[in-house]
């Protein structure tokens, strides 16, 4: 799933949760549908797309609203 697909005018997902996760570059967002994963990728690629912060992933989502937000890292999850 691609952000513009997330975004997109003519569907509205009810999003359960975002999950975000540590990257060796960054951080990677998955989003969470019907507790269905599915990972942001880039456009046209099945690519994950790996942010710089979590500033980054919460400003290109905008005015995405979720149920509940989590930090999933090597030490366990957190909720943000």
């Amino acid at each position: 799933m691609t952000i513009q697909q997330l975004r997109n005018g003519t569907t509205r997902y009810s999003i359960d949760a975002i999950n975000i996760r540590t990257h060796h570059q960054g951080y990677i967002a998955e989003i969470i549908i019907d507790n269905v994963p599915h990972t942001l990728n880039r456009q046209d690629s099945g690519q994950p797309l790996v942010f710089a912060s979590i500033h980054d992933i919460k400003s290109r989502l905008g005015d995405t609203h979720a149920g509940e937000v989590n930090l999933i890292t090597d030490n366990g999850v957190s909720q943000v």
